[in-house]
């Protein structure tokens, strides 16, 4: 009887200290992430944890790519449970096929985990810098290796992102730094401090081809605006006679239009780039997202449209008097945020896509007149206008 409460006892402190065990990892990793992004914040540098930019990703296939190799070989590969990922060239199969979670034990970090024989395992550094590992094991216990940050802003490719493990260590002058996986000419995973090299590098493209199914403007009102002159253009009337005269004096002018679209949602999707949609424009002076055929744009690329525009000024001048009309046309610069629903062609999974337009709209024209009397050259009158009157005008 003494022994089976003795056998029972250990039994407890033994569950008790792996659970105590467990926590304490969960702990020490979710400490290690919020610890890395506070070195990312007081570096002073550009780089920035843009794992949650994946969340729309989550459980979907994609390819981890290296955006440098000499002999071509830019796929993440596995080669087998127990066995060191490499790099190898594009093959289509399910050995290049990775996915993305955020356990909530990571603190936001991402897991990255692919299937063997229909087992599912996640991809782990290890704690030892020294055996640059990249192995795929079965989840238990043990986390540290098993979390990752995607880090954007990267010195050699700006698009790319650095996989950062924070399973792997060092301690330079009291400060931690972790490690990240890079691409050896040899096609070997190499684990190391982030060196501003291409190998380290990377690319997560999904494994699918994207349409957009919609795509909306935030509140204009959220938009900014930098508003500087494009052109100015004056012109003069006179009328010396005793009666008033009606005269038209006409200009043309080439205005340009640019579009661009940024995203913030993270990963390289291919996205059906033949979608036509309407962009923002300035009228009186505010931006508006109204759909105007006259001013579209193809999503995803970037485009400068000219317009040319014919300016006719018909007005009615008074007797013994002159008037100077000078037309500013304005030049905005616009950055508004989007967002736009895809869906998968092969997969028909539904994410959203967030991301920002930005583009240049010379819509906006000011008229100011000035009436002078011819034999006094006294003020007589003026006026601003918001647009070039299409009607004879009279002061």
């Amino acid at each position: 009887m003494k022994k089976i409460i003795s056998l029972l006892f250990s039994s407890i402190i033994l569950i008790l200290l792996s659970s105590c065990s467990r926590e304490d990892e969960i702990k020490n990793e979710k400490n290690a992430l919020q610890a890395s992004a506070s070195i990312l914040k007081n570096a002073g540098n550009f780089i920035e944890d843009r794992s949650s930019s994946f969340l729309e990703l989550k459980d979907y296939p994609v390819n981890i790519i290296s955006k440098e190799n000499v002999n071509g070989n830019f796929y993440l590969t596995t080669q087998g449970t127990n066995r060191n990922a490499t790099f190898e060239k594009q093959n289509n199969s399910d050995n290049q096929k990775f996915y993305l979670e955020f356990p909530s034990e990571s603190n936001g970090g991402i897991s990255i985990y692919t299937f063997i024989n229909g087992q599912k395992y996640v991809l782990t550094t290890g704690i030892n810098p020294a055996t640059s590992s990249l192995i795929p094991k079965i989840r238990d216990n043990s986390f540290r290796g098993t979390f990752w940050q995607f880090l954007g802003g990267g010195t050699v490719h700006p698009d790319a992102y650095i996989l950062q493990n924070t399973g792997i260590r060092y301690r330079d002058n009291g400060i931690t730094t972790y490690g990240v996986i890079g691409n050896s000419d040899a096609s070997k995973i190499f684990v190391d401090k982030y060196l501003s090299q291409g190998k380290q590098e990377f690319e997560i493209r999904p494994i699918d081809d994207f349409e957009i199914i919609s795509l909306e403007y935030d509140n204009p009102d959220t938009g900014t605006i930098i508003k500087q002159p494009d052109f100015i253009t004056t012109w003069f009337y006179s009328n010396n006679t005793s009666v008033q005269q009606s005269m038209t004096t006409g200009f043309s002018k080439r205005a340009s239009f640019s579009s661009n679209w940024s995203k913030t949602t993270g990963g390289s999707l291919s996205v059906n780039t033949t979608l036509k949609v309407g962009i923002p424009i300035i009228a009186e002076g505010k931006i508006t997202t109204t759909v105007n055929t006259n001013y579209s744009s193809t999503y995803g690329k970037s485009e400068t449209m000219e317009d040319t525009q014919t300016y006719n000024f018909p007005i009615v001048i008074a007797p013994r008097t002159s008037v100077t009309a000078t037309a500013t046309v304005g030049r905005y610069l616009i950055n508004l945020n989007y967002t736009a629903k895809l869906r998968g062609k092969n997969t028909g999974k539904l994410i959203t896509l967030k991301g920002t337009w930005n583009g240049v709209s010379c819509t906006d024209i000011k008229v100011t007149l000035e009436q002078r009397n011819l034999d006094t050259n006294s003020v007589i009158a003026t006026k601003v206008l918001s647009e070039v009157p299409k009607t004879l005008y009279k002061l």
